[in-house]
């Protein structure tokens, strides 16, 4: 397995406290204008050998490429974005296929939010428990499969991995094209 930066980088003032969506969450003690980066994930980069034998910690992993993820070793101590939470109104997104920034000004105190979506590229993937964001347009379970939503492309577009914005748009053309033939 290739390597990238061994840990992740963090902008400053990012603190772990309880989270009203679930468990511990990530919080930042000052405001976040949109567009600055949060996170630039570090870590090793596994196959799909390394997923299968269990070489990561799979609660660690993004989806990097379609055949690549980054994540920790198991056994591993947790980093401060490991304690990021899902959330259907996210206020981070994919800036590229490791850095996280805010899609939207980010208030002292408030927790950082993704939307696991955006980097999920398993059809297997769904979330362990029910979602509990909280949001108006909570889909209640997270599933490999939210990508291909309308609503989350709506809400992400621009800010999916962009292995996933590729596939985004090769299933948008061919709805097009599905739809321009039956005309």
């Amino acid at each position: 397995m290739r390597r990238v930066n061994a840990t992740s980088s963090f902008r400053e003032g990012l603190y772990i406290a309880d989270s009203k969506i679930h468990g511990k969450g990530l919080f930042t003690t000052g405001s976040i204008n949109k567009f600055e980066i949060v996170v630039v994930f570090g870590g090793a980069v596994f196959d799909e050998n390394d997923l299968l034998n269990g070489k990561c910690d799979p609660k660690t992993t993004i989806a990097i490429s379609e055949t690549e993820w980054l994540g920790n070793l198991n056994g591993s101590e947790k980093e401060l974005d490991d304690y990021i939470n899902h959330s259907c109104m996210p206020n981070v997104g994919m800036l590229d296929n490791l850095s996280l920034c805010a899609i939207k000004d980010i208030g002292a105190g408030e927790e950082i939010v993704a939307d696991y979506s955006i980097w999920v590229n398993s059809q297997d993937y769904l979330l362990t428990e029910n979602c509990c964001c909280g949001a108006s347009n909570c889909r209640g379970r997270v599933s490999g499969n939210d990508w291909l939503r309308l609503d989350v492309i709506y809400n992400s577009l621009n800010y999916f991995s962009p292995f996933l914005n590729k596939r985004i748009e090769q299933q948008l053309k061919m709805v097009c094209k599905d739809v321009k033939q039956s005309r």
